[in-house]
């Protein structure tokens, strides 16, 4: 169970990204735990922007019917939200997640516009490496267009 919160100040920027696995896929634990529950609020001055809950029981839900992960074993999310966003945002963050999405066959991503002022994107792939790269190409491409700065240079 995880609950992560964020309560924004006015003229704050929030880039937030999580990837959820099934669990050890090497040793073949593909959904063998018993559950997980992610949920997420971002507030803006104590007022709700965002709630989002994920839900998945292994032993009861079936994680690869078609409307849930049909294909896909790992899902992640890239949150971006601040008062600067606009229909030019969402479109431009469309254009950054198309070539990767629509070029490969082992990733499904969309974004949409947050009520409150941001874009959610929403992705599923099939490994880490490949959703974390989809994450930096957004992150780098929001940083320029809200931030003003430069793509980050992340060090292993």
């Amino acid at each position: 169970y995880t609950m992560t919160e964020f309560d924004l100040e006015d003229g704050a920027v929030l880039l937030y990204a999580d990837i959820i696995t099934p669990g050890r896929t090497a040793r073949g634990e593909r959904f063998k735990y018993g559950l997980l529950s992610n949920k997420l609020e971002i507030r803006r001055n104590g007022i709700p922007i965002v709630c989002d809950h994920f839900r998945l029981e292994p032993g009861i839900d079936r994680a690869q019917m078609a409307g849930a992960f049909e294909k896909y074993t790992h899902m992640g999310n890239v949150w971006i939200v601040s008062e600067q966003c606009d229909k030019n945002t969402l479109e431009e963050v469309r254009q950054a997640i198309d070539p990767v999405s629509s070029q490969s066959d082992t990733i499904l991503a969309g974004a949409s516009r947050l009520e409150g002022g941001g874009v959610v994107v929403r992705m599923l792939g099939n490994t880490v490496w490949e959703l974390q790269m989809l994450v930096k190409s957004i992150w780098d491409h929001v940083r320029v267009r809200l931030l003003h700065k430069p793509p980050h240079q992340v060090r292993k």
